[in-house]
């Protein structure tokens, strides 16, 4: 993962965005989805802006994941309202 997040980088990207709402964050547990955010977070290390995938089903998982990113330094949150609770 280090590799592509470099290759990115070197191409010019100008803000990097984990775990989004292409679907890959629902399929993956909650633990699994930080283990991803902290180390692209730290791997990034404040080169470009990142922006961490966020939403969940639950609103309370939400939330606690969005504080664990912003903890890991995301610079900002992608989320959706959630249709369940």
């Amino acid at each position: 993962m280090g590799r592509y997040i470099t290759w990115l980088l070197d191409q010019g990207a100008q803000s990097l965005s984990f775990c989004g709402s292409t679907g890959e964050n629902i399929a993956m547990t909650m633990d699994e989805q930080k283990e991803i955010l902290e180390f692209c977070i730290k791997y990034v290390d404040g080169q470009v802006p990142v922006y961490a995938g966020t939403g969940r089903y639950s609103t309370k998982q939400t939330i606690e994941l969005s504080k664990f990113a912003q903890d890991c330094g995301a610079d900002g949150q992608i989320g959706r309202a959630s249709c369940r609770e």
